[in-house]
C-alpha cells in the first residue's frame, strides 16, 4: 500500500511543474521539501509514542508541506520575474509566505490535538507542524538552482496568459459583482447552517468547533492586520469547513482530525492572498484597488494552488476512500474561497462599513 504515497507526489510535482516551468524547483517543491519532516514525525512516532504514522496521515500531512513549498516557490518565481537575483527573491518570498505558512500550521495543529486529545491525535499534529516546518526549511537551498535568461523569458510569457486568463476574477473587486458573489457565499452559507446540525454526529469534545474558529480569527487576525479582511476570511473559510463536515456527514465519516489536516493545507494560499491584500490596504489603497492588485499578481498562486490539492487528494483515492470526496470538496471551496468569497466578502464589508479617512489621505494629496 505504500506504493499509493507516490501517486499525490507524482501529481503534486505535475501541477507544481505546470505552474512554474522549472523541473528541479516542482521536484524540489514536491518531493523534497516535505520529506525531512516526515520522515522525523514517522521515527518520533515509532520510538517516543511506540506507534506508526498511517499512510493516510502522512500524505495529508504531506499535502500542507506542498501547500507551503507551493506558495514559497510561486513567490520565488514572481520575484525572479521582477529582476531580482536567485537569493534575494527567496530571502523576500520566505519574509513575505512565513506568516501565512506558520499560521496555518499552528492552527492545523492545535485544531487536530483539540479534536483527538490522545497519543494517536498528537502525532497526526507533529506530522503537520514537522512537514509544514521541513517545507521552510528545506526550499531556501532553491537560490541555488539554476534560473537563466530562457527560463525567465519563457515564464514571463505563461505569466502574462495566465494574468489574462484570471483578468475576469478582478471584477469581484468591485461592489455591484463583490455582493453578487457574496449572495453565492450566502447561499452555501444556508446550506451549511443546516450540516451545522450534522457536527454533534462528529465524536468530538463540542469545544473543539469554537476552539478552531478562535484559532482561525487570531490567525487571520495576526496575517491580514485588517479587520475587514479578517472576517472576511474567517467567513469564507468557515463556509469551506461547513461545507467539508456537511459533506463528511453524509457520508457517514467521521474523520475530525483528517478533515482539519485538509483545512489547513488549504488555509494556506487563502492566509497569503488575504495577506497580501491587507498590505496593500496599509500602503493607502481602497478596497477596489488593494484587491484588484491582489488579484492580479497573486490569482495564479492561489488558482494553481487549489490545482496542486485537488489533484493530490484524487491520487490519494486508494488510501482516503470516501474521506478523498471531503478532500476535494474543501480543496475545491478553499480555491473559491481565495480566488471570489474573500474578496467578495471584503467589498461587502467595505462597502458597508467604509474607512474613515481624509480628503488628503484619499487622494494622496502630499
Amino acid at each position: 500500500m505504500a506504493v499509493w504515497l507516490a501517486l499525490p507526489v507524482i501529481a503534486g510535482a505535475a501541477v507544481l511543474f505546470a505552474q512554474l516551468r522549472h523541473l528541479p524547483l516542482a521536484i524540489g517543491g514536491a518531493a523534497v521539501a516535505p520529506l525531512p519532516g516526515l520522515i522525523a514525525a514517522a521515527v518520533a512516532a515509532k520510538w517516543i509514542a511506540a506507534a506508526h504514522l498511517g499512510l493516510l496521515t502522512i500524505a495529508l500531512a504531506w499535502m500542507l508541506g506542498a501547500s507551503v513549498a507551493q506558495l514559497l516557490a510561486s513567490e520565488v518565481v514572481l520575484h525572479i520575474l521582477e529582476g531580482s537575483s536567485a537569493n534575494d527573491a527567496m530571502q523576500r518570498a520566505w519574509r513575505n509566505g512565513w506568516p501565512a505558512g506558520i499560521a496555518a500550521i499552528v492552527v492545523g495543529c492545535l485544531a487536530v490535538a483539540a479534536a483527538m486529545p490522545d497519543r494517536h491525535g498528537l502525532i497526526q499534529a507533529a506530522s503537520t507542524v514537522s512537514s509544514g516546518l521541513s517545507a521552510f526549511l528545506v526550499l531556501p537551498f532553491a537560490r541555488w538552482l539554476p534560473f537563466g535568461e530562457d527560463f525567465v523569458v519563457r515564464a514571463n510569457r505563461l505569466r502574462e496568459r495566465r494574468e489574462r486568463l484570471f483578468d475576469p476574477l478582478i471584477a469581484v473587486a468591485r461592489p455591484r459583482w463583490g455582493f453578487s458573489a457574496g449572495g453565492i457565499a450566502l447561499v452555501f452559507a444556508v446550506l451549511a447552517v443546516f450540516g451545522l446540525r450534522q457536527f454533534a454526529r462528529f465524536p468530538v469534545p463540542l469545544y473543539v468547533w469554537p476552539v478552531a474558529l478562535a484559532l482561525l480569527a487570531a490567525a487571520s487576525a495576526a496575517v491580514i492586520r485588517d479587520w475587514r479582511a479578517t472576517i472576511s476570511t474567517v467567513a469564507a473559510m468557515f463556509l469551506t469547513a461547513a461545507i467539508g463536515f456537511w459533506i463528511a456527514a453524509r457520508l457517514g465519516l467521521r474523520d475530525v482530525p483528517d478533515i482539519f489536516m485538509a483545512l489547513a493545507a488549504g488555509l494556506v494560499p487563502v492566509l497569503a492572498l488575504a495577506g497580501h491584500a491587507g498590505r496593500f490596504f496599509h500602503e493607502g489603497d481602497d478596497a477596489t484597488i488593494g484587491l484588484a492588485r491582489m488579484l492580479t499578481r497573486d490569482a495564479p498562486v492561489a488558482g494553481f494552488a487549489g490545482v496542486l490539492l485537488a489533484a493530490a487528494a484524487l491520487a490519494a483515492a486508494p488510501l482516503a476512500g470516501k474521506l478523498a470526496v471531503v478532500l476535494l470538496a474543501v480543496f475545491v471551496f478553499t480555491g473559491a474561497a481565495a480566488l471570489v468569497f474573500q474578496p467578495a466578502l471584503t467589498v461587502v464589508i467595505e462597502t458597508l462599513f467604509p474607512r474613515k479617512a481624509t480628503l488628503e489621505a484619499r487622494y494622496r494629496v502630499r
